[in-house]
């Protein structure tokens, strides 16, 4: 599937934040299906990590990303074509599909496990989703408490099976989030420690609990389809 000479080893797109995609990629081990499986044979290069995500900002993603690859096959040489496993369908590397028209003919088969099965790895990692429908427009869904002390200290706690099934980073770092219909910075920690897992949390200080919460509640969180963690109330949706 290689392309000689190419610096451009994926093209895709995301109707939402980019980090949120990126994330997805980055959680999901190499066979597993979700969080994202999309572009997986970058996962098997051994220089991955030397690889740049170039975005652009597009008001309707999916046309500009049919659009795009479009012109990519165009500028492909015909001495290069000759050398794919599909020279009628030049592709970048780790591209499978044209949205929308044919699947690359690269003849590997079983490369992403079944639907329902799970993909182990020694490394830390986080699970795949249990629970995948496409028509949810959640990826998962995990039912938590914000208590009166969750309120006071400025964060949400994301329980251990939520921590995995929704494939949340297992390093601190800052992320979006959707909480009852509105956006926020987060900090995200996912509190692995060295002797003992405990709940992740999601800090957003007391002032936007405070306004978002006036009293203990219950939340869903999940995934929404472009891989930002989304809180909605179980009483009112948003």
């Amino acid at each position: 599937m290689w392309l000689p000479g190419e610096v451009i080893v994926y093209i895709g797109c995301s109707g939402g934040p980019v980090s949120g995609r990126v994330r997805q990629f980055y959680a999901t081990p190499l066979g597993a299906r979700a969080p994202h499986a999309g572009g997986w044979p970058v996962q098997a290069l051994e220089d991955r990590d030397n690889l740049f995500v170039h975005i652009a900002r597009a008001e309707r993603p999916l046309e500009s990303e049919r659009q795009v690859l479009d012109e990519f096959i165009r500028r492909v040489p015909n001495a290069s074509r000759d050398s794919l496993c599909d020279p009628d369908l030049p592709l970048p590397f780790a591209n499978l599909v044209l949205p929308g028209g044919r699947r690359k003919r690269h003849g590997i088969a079983g490369a992403t496990q079944p639907h329902g099965q799970r993909v182990s790895s020694d490394s830390p990692r986080p699970e795949a989703p249990r629970q995948l429908a496409t028509t949810d427009p959640l990826i998962g869904r995990f039912t938590l408490n914000v208590t009166a002390a969750d309120i006071r200290t400025g964060q949400i706690r994301i329980g251990r099976a939520a921590k995995r099934g929704l494939g949340l980073p297992v390093e601190p770092r800052g992320i979006v989030i959707r909480v009852l219909g509105h956006l926020h910075d987060a900090v995200w920690d996912p509190r692995l420690g060295p002797d003992k897992e405990r709940s992740g949390v999601l800090r957003i200080g007391r002032p936007g609990m405070e306004k978002l919460f006036p009293a203990p509640c219950q939340l869903e969180v999940g995934l929404d389809a472009a891989g930002l963690v989304r809180l909605t109330g179980l009483a009112h949706g948003e």
